[in-house]
């Protein structure tokens, strides 16, 4: 798609600034040493069921990871990635896998999302233990300044914290891993998560769609990135297929979405990942599904 210099211009600008605000506040780091051991904060959740817990119950008994996340976080995605599979595949295994899954808990915050609201975005986070921060009480309590935070709880006090992700990858997933008691490498044989039925049909057929087609009109452009905003936003419909308004293959449908879009008609930034530009199936399969069929 051709642009005028002042449009490209334009939004080359606006995805700098955009891309500035997601990564505000989630700075990478290295693991730190061991901090003395001190209590954790108590401070009010929501769980899934829109009930309130505190978290000197939650948190009381045990090894714990507290991952703090938000959905607009590109290393928050990051850390979704990393354990929905095999936390999902844990807990559908039951047995001391469950017990291991739920040694790591997601807290998602800073933002006053219900729970449902929030599994629609997320429909994966409905099979993971999370709680919802709506009154940023663990926000404050843990004194955070941005995210993902990884903190390390044992017998109800803090052991260590990991603000920020570090450049390797492997570095806080071992972390993690070792804390928890669970691989974040593992993954089903089938490569989807347990429970779940991508193609929204329960036949278990992989849907095809057009990656970054999200108003499934047959064809990628401007009007996608519009949808996903629309969607996200200011109460636009539901999408008939989430896989294909999953535009960066983050496994959630959330800004980066039309970021990459916008990148990949007017910046150059690159082709999106397959199925793009011809339909096919998904070589990354997750939790998303497509209700109806997207391909034309």
């Amino acid at each position: 798609m051709r642009t005028t210099p002042c449009l490209r211009s334009i939004l080359s600008a606006g995805l700098v600034a955009a891309s500035a605000v997601l990564a505000a506040g989630d700075p990478p780091s290295a693991v730190p040493a061991a901090p003395p051991a001190r209590p954790l904060p108590d401070f009010g959740l929501r769980d899934p069921g829109d009930r309130p817990v505190r978290s000197r119950d939650v948190f009381a008994k045990g090894r714990w990871v507290l991952a703090y996340l938000r959905t607009a976080s590109p290393g928050s995605s990051d850390v979704l990635r990393a354990v929905r599979k095999p936390l999902a595949a844990a807990t559908t295994a039951g047995g001391g896998d469950a017990a291991a899954a739920s040694r790591l808990a997601l807290v998602v915050g800073p933002a006053p999302t219900p729970s449902a609201a929030l599994a629609s975005r997320f429909p994966f986070l409905a099979r993971l233990p999370h709680y919802i921060d709506p009154d940023l009480e663990a926000w404050k309590g843990l004194a955070l300044a941005g995210s993902p935070v990884l903190v390390g709880i044992e017998d109800g006090a803090i052991k260590w914290r990991l603000d920020g992700l570090t450049p390797d990858e492997t570095t806080w997933k071992k972390l993690v891993g070792q804390w928890a008691g669970v691989s974040l490498d593992a993954e089903g044989s089938s490569g989807k998560d347990p429970g779940s039925d991508a193609g929204g049909s329960g036949s278990g057929t992989a849907p095809t769609f057009r990656r970054g087609d999200c108003n499934s009109d047959g064809s990628v452009d401007i009007s996608d990135a519009i949808r996903v905003l629309a969607f996200l936003f200011i109460g636009g419909s539901e999408p008939s297929c989430r896989e294909a308004c999953d535009a960066d293959d983050s496994g959630a449908v959330d800004i980066t979405d039309a970021i990459a879009l916008l990148g990949h008609l007017f910046l150059d930034s690159g082709n999106l990942k397959p199925p793009s530009p011809a339909c096919g199936p998904d070589p990354t399969p997750d939790a998303l599904g497509c209700a109806a069929a997207s391909c034309r």
